[in-house]
């Protein structure tokens, strides 16, 4: 039987400069039918606004978690350092100007086989 408190769906976004659009991103995936176990967003040094949008986010959800890079690492190593921080059983890869539909986690759990029938 499914138990959505074992199937921990670890959502992981990259983002840099993307102030206007990551927001859509985050909230998407936090705001799913099967909740997700965590969302993490690694800011890699942005120039604009976007430590303080995903700051605002932060302080409302608990499994919500902002890394921020001391230096510009670079696409690449920002994805990994995203990704090795996801302790769930599952990564959604989400990019920092994209969404998901709300029942993205429970499909894909679905095909998976590790949730119910949506």
């Amino acid at each position: 039987m499914f138990d959505k408190h074992r199937t921990k769906v670890s959502v992981v976004i990259p983002t840099y400069g993307r102030a206007k659009m990551v927001k859509q991103a985050v909230m998407s995936a936090l705001f799913q039918e099967l909740e997700p176990y965590e969302v993490i967003v690694s800011d890699d040094v942005s120039p604009d606004n976007t430590i303080e949008v995903l700051s605002e986010v932060a302080a409302k959800f608990s499994n919500f978690i902002l890394l921020k890079n001391e230096s510009n690492s670079g696409g690449v190593a920002n994805w990994n350092k995203v990704i090795d921080a996801a302790s769930g059983d599952f990564i959604a890869y989400c990019s920092d100007d994209d969404y998901f539909f709300a029942i993205s986690f429970k499909v894909c759990c679905r095909i998976l086989g590790v949730a119910p029938r949506c």
